[in-house]
């Protein structure tokens, strides 16, 4: 029984997924999205109090296997260049993985600002040891002394994030591996000249 529970409920996130990222928060209605899961719309607020709670599980279920990972558990302090790969690598490998929730977030970002609907806070805990790295290659003379290690880090994160958030579409074509492999060594070395006490 609870087996079945869990499928309907993973069903209706699906199609939660589908909409949200197809229209955004504001676009799309509960009504739509019980249309989309084909169930009953009184299924969905069985599950679900209301589409912001459904907004917040759509988006933590398609992170939550990102988060579990031990990536925040370990980060390279040896040297900065290997520290800003690791990270950058990371995030690639999560935005190329998860276009639907980088749909949401964009969709998101437009709508609300970001504020109400993040579903990101208990996460945001996970980077501790990305700072902790950051706060040791600063000790090491590695990080330069006058940078903030949130900041810095923050700044790390979202390089990775403009081609996956663009309408560009940079990494189209026939060569895509071959253009992002570019593009990320482009990111690694800008971000080094720019962050390293050594340069």
């Amino acid at each position: 029984m609870a087996n079945m529970v869990d499928s309907k409920k993973q069903h209706i996130l699906s199609a939660a997924l589908e909409s949200f990222a197809d229209k955004g928060f504001s676009g799309t209605s509960m009504r739509t999205i019980a249309k989309t899961a084909n169930v009953p719309l009184g299924l969905i607020y069985h599950y679900f109090e209301n589409k912001e709670k459904l907004w917040v599980e759509v988006k933590l279920s398609g992170i939550q296997d990102y988060f579990k990972q031990d990536i925040f558990e370990f980060a390279p302090s040896s040297s900065l260049e290997e520290f800003i790969r690791y990270v950058i690598s990371n995030r690639f490998q999560f935005y190329a993985n998860n276009p639907k929730v980088v749909r949401m977030i964009l969709w998101q970002n437009l709508e609300a600002g970001g504020k109400p609907l993040s579903g990101f806070g208990k996460n945001q805990a996970k980077l501790k040891h990305w700072i902790r790295a950051l706060d040791e290659l600063k000790k090491k003379g590695k990080l330069r002394p006058d940078l903030d290690t949130e900041l810095a880090l923050f700044f790390i994160i979202n390089s990775a994030s403009a081609p996956y958030m663009s309408s560009l579409q940079p990494f189209g074509g026939d060569n895509k591996a071959q253009k992002e492999f570019q593009y990320q060594n482009m990111v690694i070395k800008t971000l080094h000249d720019g962050l390293s006490a050594e340069s």
